[in-house]
């Protein structure tokens, strides 16, 4: 991608983040039209959840972390206030796949939330989708004006 350099000013600055808005919600229109995506995005949803209410499972989850010689992060949920959150949870899930895969399967109750090899593909798509997405809001997105 080429970017060029260009002068902003507080007049271009409300239009600029209105465009970043307009794509947001372009794109969050036709992707709640997929049921693929969908399911995806509520495994993932759950997986997150199971982890986040069982300190059990967050152990096992570091543990089986440290066997997989993954990077000790926490998984992330998707709130709808904060832009990138689901392309952040998605990518976290997709990081932290095998070891969520390893701790899931272990109890027969969380067992059914282990992602198919069709879900990871969805995810792996939806992660390959939202990323340009994510960078093209963050360029956009200001620290000294509001941009909502």
């Amino acid at each position: 991608m080429t970017y060029t350099a260009m002068t902003y000013t507080t007049d271009t600055l409300p239009a600029i983040s209105s465009v970043a808005d307009l794509q947001r919600t372009k794109y969050t229109e036709k992707v709640n039209q997929d049921k693929r995506v969908d399911r995806a995005i509520g495994v993932c949803k759950k997986v997150v959840a199971a982890f986040s209410y069982s300190w059990k499972k967050k152990c096992d989850l570091a543990a089986a972390q440290e066997d997989h010689y993954l990077p000790k992060h926490k998984l992330i949920s998707e709130t709808p206030t904060r832009w990138g959150s689901r392309q952040q949870m998605v990518k976290r899930v997709l990081e932290q796949k095998r070891a969520i895969t390893e701790v899931l399967s272990k109890d027969k109750k969380t067992r059914p939330l282990v992602p198919t090899w069709q879900d990871v593909d969805v995810i792996e798509s939806i992660d390959a989708a939202l990323s340009p997405l994510l960078e093209f809001t963050d360029a956009l997105s200001g620290e000294s004006y509001v941009s909502v």
